[in-house]
């Protein structure tokens, strides 16, 4: 059974007119509910990320981090729980992340994002981590942080928000994609992700669950249905893992978590 796990007073977290606002998890949690709400705070995982000025920076500041990315007096408190969450939720865990992480690097909150929950959950893990990360622009956070334990793989626009992950490596599996993403293409990439994940051992998926690449998203130009959630559901189903929320800016998420989780309860 999926573990659905909402953020203790993330709606705080919010700026007027902003597409990352509270609303994206109401939406989720209308189609699947929640199973607890996380309260817990652990401030000494931070360090293991994030450098100690930027965190005393989120803790202190109200403001502006980049064009995009902005704190509110309850941004840190929200942050440190989201990643906590993170770290210590057990597999089969479905984090609704507010605010999301994956363009967040040591020292750096940007692209909406202020921790980055993606590698708080791959430095929890003993085994072998392949970071799957599906929102629709590239995690470079993710990609600068990348533990020694992980291996990543993504999908994402080429061109765009950040300019990054047009290269491969060893350890890094990108594809970028300038074009209109479709289900048939992104399924695709899941099975060379997969592959990739196979030949390097991995034994455990954090899943970067990023909804933008819906089409009904403001911010992107792919044109994935619900149902592509549907097979990375399937996709993960025989695995150990734990997802976190990325992105995602329009109402169809809802629907696209439930397929997500459809897909892994199949059976």
């Amino acid at each position: 059974m999926v573990k659905i796990i909402t953020i203790k007073d993330h709606e705080r977290h919010y700026y007027p007119n902003h597409p990352e606002k509270p609303e994206r998890v109401e939406w989720i949690v209308k189609e699947v509910g929640y199973s607890r709400e996380w309260e817990r705070v652990d401030e000494s995982l931070l360090e293991r990320v994030h450098h100690p000025e930027y965190i005393s920076l989120v803790k202190t500041y109200v403001g502006w981090l980049d064009p995009d990315t902005y704190v509110t007096p309850y941004t840190y408190q929200i942050a440190a729980r989201a990643a906590t969450a993170s770290y210590y939720a057990k597999e089969g865990s479905l984090i609704l992340t507010r605010p999301p992480g994956h363009h967040a690097t040591r020292n750096k909150g940007m692209g909406f994002c202020i921790f980055n929950n993606a590698v708080f959950s791959a430095i929890s893990k003993e085994e072998k981590v392949g970071i799957l990360d599906v929102d629709a622009h590239h995690g470079n956070g993710t990609e600068e942080l990348l533990p020694e334990n992980a291996v990543y793989a993504s999908v994402h626009m080429g061109s765009g928000y950040p300019g990054t992950g047009r290269s491969s490596d060893k350890r890094r599996f990108n594809m970028p994609v300038y074009h209109s993403l479709t289900d048939k293409e992104f399924a695709e990439f899941l099975e060379m992700a997969f592959r990739f994940f196979q030949e390097r051992g991995v034994e455990f998926i954090v899943v970067s669950l990023g909804f933008d690449g819906l089409y009904s998203d403001p911010l992107t130009y792919f044109s994935l249905t619900p149902k592509a959630f549907y097979e990375l559901g399937e996709r993960i189903r025989e695995w150990s893992w734990v997802a976190v929320l990325e992105g995602g800016y329009s109402p169809l998420i809802g629907e696209a978590a439930k397929k997500f989780i459809e897909g892994i309860s199949k059976g």
